[in-house]
């Protein structure tokens, strides 16, 4: 695995000129080894051999085009790897910490991990926390979130609790810049709609956050009017994650980051059993973040903070008895979580 480039260098903007010498350096050596090649093999009368090379080096050049990350400052990639991330807080849907739950927001909290969430929008246009379309697993009633308003909403419990589903602003609030958060913009119709109303929170939070989403005309709409924001490309295996996508040729490119161009994300966050690609290894080599997911188990997830910037974790080994479990309460504070 390619180690990562932690120099320490004067400035940033030195930092940041490398990292563009560093990219332009693999083209030109593509380049430059298949012109070599490509004069030698004049002088064997390869013919077809050149024709070939012709067609190859303008496809690599548009390959490294294509699938280029954005320029991530050192800085910001400690930010990055400075903490590893609950999988929608930390939860355990057995003991009445449901997931996307706040509960499972103030666990991730005290036990010093970051959060990651997914958001969607109501008809009324609240940004809620949650991961499905529609309630029906965690909620028991076949609701869309984008065909009813959070009043409505809000009344709705997950999974025979009382924990009913969050707002954006009410868990940032609890969260209050203790620790980094990570934010999943779900790919749905009216996706610019929810990009304006979560920035319209976001903007005004002074915690630090990042934003992922499988969708890259998200990250499209965030680049164009959120620079600064530190934003990541979601994929996976085409087959697994890209169902609904019925082009093969489009899952293809979203698998393997052909639209990287459109977004420039800063990090990619790619499921764990894929993370050894081919591509992956040439978005290391080109200055992105590699966040792995969804790692099971606490152990595994330091383990493996060893070969990625950082993971995203589900923990697979809470205590599953009722009767032995409390909750801690929305204060923030430093109780055990579990009574054993």
């Amino acid at each position: 695995m390619l180690n990562h480039y932690r120099k320490s260098m004067n400035s940033n903007l030195y930092k940041n000129n490398m990292d563009i010498c560093y990219k332009l350096d693999i083209i030109c050596m593509v380049c430059a080894y298949s012109f070599l090649f490509t004069v030698v093999n004049l002088q064997k009368g390869g013919l077809v051999l050149i024709i070939a090379l012709l067609i190859i080096i303008p496809l690599c050049i548009l390959y490294f085009f294509a699938i280029s990350p954005a320029i991530f400052s050192s800085w910001n990639k400690e930010r990055l790897r400075s903490v590893i991330f609950a999988h929608r807080g930390l939860y355990n849907n057995y003991c009445k910490v449901p997931e996307n739950s706040m509960n499972a927001f103030v666990n991730a909290v005290n036990n010093g991990y970051g959060i990651e969430l997914d958001i969607h929008l109501t008809r009324d246009k609240k940004v809620v926390v949650f991961h499905d379309e529609n309630i029906e697993r965690m909620a028991g009633r076949n609701l869309d979130i984008s065909k009813i308003d959070y009043e409505e909403l809000r009344i709705e419990k997950l999974l025979n609790t009382n924990e009913p589903i969050p707002l954006l602003q009410d868990v940032l609030n609890m969260v209050s810049g203790r620790v980094p958060i990570m934010i999943e913009f779900k790919d749905i119709v009216n996706y610019k709609d929810l990009c304006e109303k979560a920035f319209i929170i976001l903007d005004v939070y002074s915690g630090s956050y990042f934003v992922e989403s499988f969708d890259p005309l998200i990250l499209r709409w965030i680049k164009l009017n959120r620079r600064s924001v530190i934003r990541g490309q979601l994929s996976g295996l085409a087959t697994k994650y890209n169902n609904n996508i019925r082009n093969p040729f489009l899952r293809f490119a979203l698998s393997n980051l052909l639209f990287n161009f459109l977004s420039r994300p800063h990090f990619i966050a790619y499921e764990l059993e894929q993370c050894n690609r081919f591509t992956i290894h040439i978005e290391r080599a080109l200055g992105a973040a590699i966040v792995a997911f969804t790692v099971k188990g606490l152990e595994l997830a330091k383990k493996y903070t060893k070969d990625f910037d950082t993971v995203i974790f589900e923990e697979d080994n809470l205590p599953k008895r009722d009767n032995r479990f409390y909750l801690t309460p929305h204060t923030g504070n430093k109780k055990p979580l579990f009574w054993v």
